[in-house]
């Protein structure tokens, strides 16, 4: 994924957190269960969590995605499968949409401890930093020694952001998943999806020197 500005760079962070800050998941049915049976700030506590897990790897990430991609060829099949995971969360966010959100949210009492585990034994949250996440990294560092934290710290400060928001919405009307404006809010970030997918997929073949 080629970045030519920290404007650019901090959009696409930004872009991304919201994404991810918007879309239903494990730890999105922890913030939600835990807002419903405490409140919003138990909510936030959750949303919090990968501010404790994802450093580690983040940067563990970074070094297998360097490590893999030690010629063209390597390269452009990361790019690739980046690509598809792009397009799985994208159908993700449409399937998510059209469904009751409601359904299946536990409403036990999670901790902080289990918010922890849910987010750790995601094994999306590794795909997502070893094939989108160590990308834009690797091409910020390129362009600057510190362009990398302006992509976490846009990344995060998004993605918390969207978290609290919908810990507050939730907190104050049980049916806000369910709502029209959350779902097209889905599915804006499905498409958003598909556009970074394009994208990763025309890198890839511009590496491969197909275009």
């Amino acid at each position: 994924m080629e970045l030519t500005s920290a404007s650019a760079l901090i959009f696409a962070a930004i872009t991304l957190g919201v994404i991810e800050g918007v879309k239903p998941g494990p730890l999105m049915a922890v913030v939600i269960s835990e807002t419903v049976i405490h409140n919003w700030k138990a909510g936030l506590k959750v949303a919090l969590v990968p501010l404790l897990t994802d450093g580690p790897v983040i940067i563990l990430s970074v070094i297998l995605y360097d490590f893999l991609t030690v010629n063209n060829i390597s390269q452009a099949i990361i790019g690739f499968l980046g690509s598809l995971i792009l397009i799985w969360l994208g159908i993700d966010c449409f399937k998510k949409s059209n469904i009751n959100l409601e359904e299946g949210i536990s409403k036990e009492n999670h901790s902080l401890k289990k918010g922890i585990i849910t987010n750790m034994t995601n094994p999306n949250m590794y795909l997502y930093w070893i094939l989108i996440g160590a990308p834009f990294l690797i091409d910020a560092y390129e362009i600057n020694i510190s362009y990398p934290f302006l992509f976490v710290i846009g990344f995060f400060a998004a993605f918390i952001t969207l978290k609290l928001i919908i810990a507050l919405l939730v907190d104050n009307s049980k049916d806000f998943l369910n709502t029209n404006g959350y779902k097209r809010l889905l599915q804006f970030s499905g498409l958003a999806l598909f556009i970074f997918s394009g994208m990763f997929f025309v890198d890839a073949l511009a590496i491969l020197e197909v275009i």
